[in-house]
């Protein structure tokens, strides 16, 4: 009853607002500092928060072996829509149910660079991140996975808003 009087005072709406399946949902929390009561207080406040559908994501760093012990990096310069603009950025994705982290983490590299499992060895798990804690609660799971080729991939152009895949060196990196 006390949401329904802040939302009627104030005009914001609180709860879902946004259900995006199967990626995320937005929810409007009332936030209550100084009430310990049914009641709110006037320092309350609404905040927003996006939960993800699918939990954890991955974070893939691609490295490629060439001729001579080359090692090179791969970057994806992606378009993102929340910005409006392309940014260079590592593969990733969302957490697909029924995987592994690893084998989620296989999965968008096999999507993104336009390679076949079995040119993926080598994954190493190096950790977990919280992308941003102030938003969504999500953790993402970071690896690095060599990928096998005469060549390095070129990845999958247009996929996504993938708009090239670049090879770097560990300076550029």
């Amino acid at each position: 009853l006390e949401m329904l009087r802040y939302e009627n005072k104030t005009g914001t709406k609180i709860g879902l607002l946004v259900d995006n399946v199967p990626y995320w949902q937005v929810v409007a929390d009332l936030i209550c500092p100084s009430s310990n009561e049914a009641s709110v207080g006037k320092d309350a406040f609404i905040y927003q928060r996006i939960i993800p559908y699918s939990g954890d994501g991955s974070v893939i760093l691609p490295v490629w072996k060439g001729p001579k012990g080359t090692i090179k990096f791969g970057i994806l310069n992606n378009f993102r829509h929340s910005i409006r603009n392309f940014v260079l950025e590592l593969p990733r994705g969302h957490q697909t149910e029924g995987l592994s982290s690893e084998e989620n983490s296989n999965k968008e590299i096999c999507e993104e660079l336009k390679v076949s499992r079995d040119q993926i060895t080598g994954v190493l798990p190096l950790g977990k991140v919280m992308p941003d804690s102030g938003l969504t609660a999500s953790e993402v799971s970071l690896f690095a996975a060599e990928i096998i080729g005469e060549a390095p991939p070129t990845g999958n152009i247009g996929h996504e808003g993938i708009k090239e895949l670049l090879w770097v060196d560990i300076e550029t990196l």
